[in-house]
């Protein structure tokens, strides 16, 4: 049963390391925390494990430390991956949290203007730029840094293999 509690707590250790690195670093870093938290958080893990394994040795243990609490955190390492990704990235989430924060409210114009289709694009695309992981060249757009398509080509598996299409769009089959 003890065995068990290690991927919940090493998913504790990475939520604790990831709010308290972007509260330190003032959401200026906001994916190196996510890969911070899950670096120490699967650090804590590995320890946990020898620790445990060091002192009940077994192959009953050693197979549900890599086929079990292996897949464990990882898998509420991602849920809680999307649940802190949701607030950063919802337009809706956003839309309202500005809304709330104006006392005299947000006209139709200023919501046109900062949430349509385009200037979410610019300002996309400028972001990607800035930090690297696109180039502009003469107006075409290349990868520079590779994290974000791996990262990418991670998540689309992770989302192919949990719910068997990687967009909102595709039929499952």
């Amino acid at each position: 049963m003890t065995d068990f509690l290690i991927p919940l707590l090493s998913v504790l250790v990475n939520l604790i390391v990831q709010v308290f690195s972007f509260r330190y670093w003032k959401g200026s870093n906001y994916f190196l925390t996510i890969m911070l938290g899950f670096g120490v958080g699967l650090a804590a893990f590995v320890v946990m494990e020898t620790l445990f394994l060091w002192e009940d040795f077994s192959t009953d243990h050693l197979l549900t430390a890599l086929l079990v609490n292996t897949p464990i955190y990882i898998c509420l390492a991602y849920c809680y991956y999307s649940f802190v990704q949701l607030g950063q990235t919802s337009i809706r989430i956003r839309l309202y949290a500005e809304i709330a924060s104006k006392t005299d409210g947000l006209s139709a114009e200023e919501v046109a203007r900062e949430y349509s289709d385009d200037s979410l694009v610019a300002v996309r695309i400028q972001r990607l730029v800035e930090s690297g992981d696109l180039i502009d060249r003469n107006g075409a757009f290349f990868i520079g840094r590779s994290r974000l398509p791996l990262i990418g080509d991670i998540l689309f598996a992770a989302k192919r293999f949990l719910l068997g299409k990687t967009s909102e769009f595709d039929q499952v089959n």
